[in-house]
């Protein structure tokens, strides 16, 4: 009897080398030389080798561990509020009129202004002294807070601009989900005598579930990396009230011009990256499993 031997598996297809090389270059080398960095002590006129020293001082760093702490405060404040707001405005503007058309845009708009527009507009609403905001609060309640200069309120409005603006793109990949939900399983749910919620969380929900995931993925990912709207506004500021890892990193490595400590931080912050993407897909495996 002859058994036939298996077909080798194709090669790596030659459309992908450019891509590949591409990918090595600019973010694997980096990578890597980020990593090499962070065992380095860069002087004046030297470089020397530090060991382990740059993560020691790390670990022995208060400001590392608050910037890192803020980091997970606006995680998981992305997720709770953004995610959930944009669910609910893709439910309520998933039909094809021209007035859903138009909030769609509407709620979108603030992901495509610049982030220093962005910074502006919130500095002008923040205003102590002629912003709208406390020009309503003083009127209402006779209070008028100093949003990014009190340490207890720093952050909180800086996670309220950073939502405000990243809402509607959620949004639309939620959207994207919910319009290619099959009608027929809701017909079919209507059928059997499921209720708006029932079909919402029978139906509804399994099917767009992996594109929320991708959704708190990116959330999860994109508050651990965030940089431009806190560096522009309080860069890191008060007291480091709302000093994040990028914030850290970025003085410690540009302005003071310590590259080997600074390259630590970015090894810390890569880390946590890869923490919450293999958390999150290891929750998937879980649920495909119950």
């Amino acid at each position: 009897m002859s058994v036939k031997a298996r077909p080798a598996p194709p090669g790596l297809p030659a459309f992908l080398l450019p891509a590949l090389v591409l990918y090595g270059g600019l973010v694997l080398l980096p990578v890597a030389q980020s990593v090499v960095f962070s065992f380095l002590s860069f002087g004046a006129r030297s470089v020397t080798f530090a060991g382990t020293a740059n993560y020691a001082e790390l670990l022995s760093d208060p400001v590392f561990y608050r910037a890192f702490a803020h980091n997970l405060v606006l995680a998981l404040a992305s997720v709770v509020i953004q995610i959930p707001l944009a669910l609910a405005f893709a439910l309520a503007l998933q039909s094809s009129s021209p007035l859903s058309r138009a909030l769609r845009s509407l709620v979108f708009s603030p992901m495509i202004l610049p982030s220093a527009v962005v910074a502006i507009l919130f500095t002008l609403l923040y205003n102590p002294f002629e912003g709208p905001l406390n020009a309503f609060l003083e009127s209402a309640a006779g209070v008028s807070p100093l949003w990014l200069a009190d340490e207890s309120l720093v952050l909180p409005s800086l996670i309220a601009a950073i939502s405000w603006r990243y809402i509607g793109f959620h949004m639309m990949l939620l959207l994207a989900a919910l319009q290619a939900v099959d009608p027929s399983l809701h017909e079919a749910a209507a059928l059997d005598g499921a209720g708006p919620w029932l079909r919402f969380r029978h139906v509804t929900l399994p099917s767009i579930f992996p594109m929320l995931r991708l959704s708190v993925l990116l959330a999860v990912l994109g508050s651990l990396k965030y940089f431009d709207i806190v560096y522009r506004r309080t860069k890191g500021g008060p007291n480091h009230a709302s000093e994040l890892l990028t914030t850290w990193l970025f003085k410690e490595g540009i302005e003071a011009r310590r590259f080997g400590y600074a390259s630590a931080v970015a090894a810390a912050l890569m880390l946590a990256s890869l923490a919450a993407g293999a958390a999150i897909r290891f929750s998937r495996r879980r649920r495909v499993s119950a």
